[in-house]
């Protein structure tokens, strides 16, 4: 399987809009840029940096991108996350895939394992292997193969939308609950929570 992981990243003056109330505009720029560079890290170190595509409309996102020995895509309009992942896709595509990884860049503590459990459900194609946030909601991490085999359906309820499209392939969606990926940053709760657990990478930067 020649995988490569497509990674969104939000402009990161933008990201993480609902922290505003307990993170400065500096402290929560920063945490979406230090979050952006964890997983971009794990998915070069377990995927191959010359196998990760980073889309984005922001240009500091993509310059670190490139100090990673990744891919670019600049997102030349803002058309929603699921038009950039069907960029993504489709230039994964292009430079030989024959499967895909989408990660979000708010999953803080990724590690390379949680990739690797991903990677151990995915056999022969069509897949969709499906890791879902800690309300069995969302969609935190989706391997697809081949490229196309599904659209993409991020947003509210994504993980059941994600379930229907793969059954109407048909093929039958395999579900990965890892704390790594199950666990993104989306509330202030979800930052607390981040600190008591210590992540000095983010906390060094964010706290304040």
């Amino acid at each position: 399987m020649r995988l490569f992981a497509v990674i969104p990243v939000k402009p990161f003056a933008e990201g993480k809009s609902r922290l505003k109330n307990i993170l400065s505009d500096t402290a929560r720029r920063d945490l979406n840029f230090r979050m952006f560079e964890h997983v971009l890290t794990v998915a070069a170190s377990m995927i191959g940096a010359a196998n990760t595509i980073v889309v984005s409309a922001d240009q500091t996102a993509l310059a670190l991108a490139r100090d990673h020995g990744a891919t670019t895509v600049r997102e030349a309009t803002r058309t929603g996350l699921n038009a950039a992942l069907k960029v993504g896709a489709e230039k994964a595509a292009a430079r030989g895939a024959d499967a895909i990884l989408i990660l979000p860049t708010d999953l803080p503590t990724l590690s390379q394992d949680d990739l690797e459990a991903l990677l151990d459900c995915a056999k022969i194609p069509p897949c969709v292997i499906i890791a879902p946030d800690r309300s069995n909601r969302g969609t935190n991490a989706l391997l697809i193969s081949p490229p196309d085999a599904i659209g993409f359906s991020f947003g509210p309820d994504s993980f059941s939308a994600h379930q229907a499209a793969a059954h109407a392939i048909p093929v039958k969606p395999v579900p990965v609950h890892r704390d790594g990926l199950a666990f993104d940053i989306d509330t202030p709760e979800d930052y607390q929570q981040l600190e008591r657990q210590g992540w000095d990478a983010i906390r060094s930067v964010a706290g304040n």
